[in-house]
């Protein structure tokens, strides 16, 4: 260790140097220091990090801008050559650097600038850094108004942001308000930075998460609500609204006891479509209704009797909420009534000689729930006054109450009251829709199976329920008889095709139907006469 001594000699006479009231002594120990640095090297320069580091850094606050100068120039030597050992000082060093990063003189940023590259890599360099020293002091400097010091303060952040092995998603509630309030930066640069800076905090929020707790849910709500204020600058508002819908995609229900604040800064915003604060109100919407929902799911579950007795004002809602354009709504409210109609509360509800249905039809439908009845005959009172809710979710609508509840039912009842329908048109489309289900549908694997066998009176029954109602659409009954099998009828119907309208839709059902005759007539060798006549005479009508 003797040989060190000149070196710790050398070292303290710099600093006593640096500390010197002369200019010129100060300008020297720094230009020592660096040299000091530089002779040491790689091997031996770090363990004398802080007597090389510390002297230097009141330095870069000296009232002399050449002082200023040599402070950037002799630490960026330095930082070269002890490396990550410099971290120990981080704290220090930023400060004095976001300080001359706002100086006057040219040459002093010009310097700053190149040290402040330098950190940034040797931060950058060690994968074990602690984050939150660097949170900390961004922290406390967030409402700076100067451009600069901004600018420096957001190129720290859009670096550590885009660097997978930190993780910073768990401080932005530390630092929004902060970083929003740049968004009415006069300098664009500034501007835009600021607004990459958010896009890569947002990114990293949607791909974690969990990075952020409960409390700083709450906390970024209250201040993106804030920046919602018409007040504020138009690029501030925007980004708050599309946050709070990216939030309200991410945490949904989490965030309905914030409903009311959200609201305050959603609802000013809805005419400005440029703001797309429409959008998070449909979102808002759409959480609220699932959560009513599973309310009533929660009530129906636990207490039947008691919910049973507001059902005539509940089962209306629930119908008109099927033409909701969310998926996940219209999936739910069809669970709640599905679990509505199978319940043993239910049949003491509702009056079905209210339903205007003649003594034949309330026979076929005795051993249905009447709440499906009344079900049913509301769906088809919408499907026929919304002829796109039919188009667009009929198939959905369907398949799913086949999934809940017994499809045989689902199909007897609608068949039943398709039966005294006055609107041929629209018992058309029905059929056409029931049948493409109970064609190709996973969910009514039993019920064809059913309507091949026929092998109970409740399986026939259904089966010339159906067929009467297919009777309406000639190409659809003829589906039914290669479907059941039953290709005597198949033929039969084939040959009245060509007495019938040929459209595009016919025509296409027709493929459909080639196809599956194509596959039976294969596997069917008692039939393949017959079969085979089905094919040839669809093929004619086609042409």
């Amino acid at each position: 260790m003797d040989q060190f001594l000149p070196l710790e000699r050398c070292l303290a006479v710099l600093a006593e140097l640096i500390n010197s009231g002369n200019s010129n002594q100060r300008k020297g120990g720094l230009i020592g220091m660096a040299a000091s640095a530089i002779a040491l090297g790689n091997k031996n320069g770090p363990p004398y990090t802080a007597k090389l580091v510390e002297p230097i850094i009141p330095c870069f606050l000296d009232a002399d801008l050449q002082i200023r100068y040599y402070a950037c120039e002799s630490m960026y030597n330095i930082a070269k050559i002890c490396k990550t050992q410099v971290l120990d000082h981080f704290g220090d060093i930023f400060d004095v650097l976001w300080r001359v990063t706002a100086d006057a003189d040219t040459n002093v940023r010009g310097g700053a600038e190149l040290l402040n590259r330098l950190i940034v890599e040797t931060v950058l360099s060690k994968e074990d850094f602690d984050i939150a020293i660097l949170m900390a002091l961004i922290r406390d400097r967030i409402y700076t108004q100067t451009s600069s010091n901004r600018r420096f303060i957001l190129e720290w952040l859009n670096t550590i942001t885009t660097t997978p092995f930190f993780s910073v998603c768990n401080y932005i509630s530390e630092i929004s308000d902060g970083l929003f309030k740049m968004l009415g930066e006069q300098a664009p640069a500034v501007r835009d930075l600021c607004e990459t800076v958010l896009g890569n905090f947002l990114s990293g929020i949607k791909l974690r998460p969990d990075a952020l707790s409960h409390e700083d849910k709450i906390q970024m709500i209250n201040v993106l609500v804030v920046h919602t204020h018409e007040n504020e600058p138009f690029l501030a508002r925007k980004l708050s609204l599309i946050w709070l819908e990216e939030f309200v995609k991410l945490y949904k229900e989490e965030l309905l006891v914030m409903l009311s604040t959200c609201l305050v800064g959603i609802l000013p915003s809805i005419v400005e479509h440029e703001l797309r604060a429409d959008a998070v109100n449909r979102l808002m919407m759409t959480l609220t209704r699932v959560t009513v929902l599973n309310w009533i799911r929660h009530l129906h579950s636990s207490m039947p009797g008691q919910l049973f007795v507001h059902m005539h004002r509940i089962f209306p809602v629930l119908l008109n909420t099927l033409s909701d354009t969310s998926d996940e709504v219209l999936l739910l409210d069809l669970f709640l009534i599905s679990n509505i109609c199978q319940s043993e509360s239910a049949p003491d509800q509702v009056d079905i000689s209210t339903f205007g249905l003649d003594e034949e039809a309330l026979k076929q439908l005795s051993h249905i729930s009447p709440f499906l009845i009344k079900f049913a005959l509301s769906l088809l009172e919408m499907f026929r006054t919304e002829p796109s809710l039919l188009r667009e979710r009929g198939v959905l609508i369907i398949r799913q109450l086949c999934l809940l509840l017994e499809p045989a039912q689902i199909y007897r009842v609608i068949c039943v009251l398709l039966e005294r329908e006055s609107k041929h048109s629209f018992a058309q489309e029905m059929v056409s829709t029931l049948h493409g289900v109970l064609l190709t549908a996973t969910e009514l694997f039993i019920l064809r199976d059913e309507l091949r066998a026929l092998a109970s009176e409740s399986s026939r029954s259904l089966f010339e329920c159906i067929f009467r109602v297919w009777s309406n659409r000639p190409i659809a009954l003829l589906g039914l008889c290669l479907l059941s099998q039953h290709y005597q009828q198949a033929a039969d119907v084939a040959l009245l095709l060509s007495q019938v309208d040929i459209t595009v839709d016919v025509l296409l059902e027709i493929d459909k139907l080639t196809a599956l005759a194509r596959r039976q007539t294969e596997v069917r060798s008692r039939h393949r006469d017959l079969l085979s006549g089905v094919v040839t005479q669809m093929r004619s009508v086609k042409m």
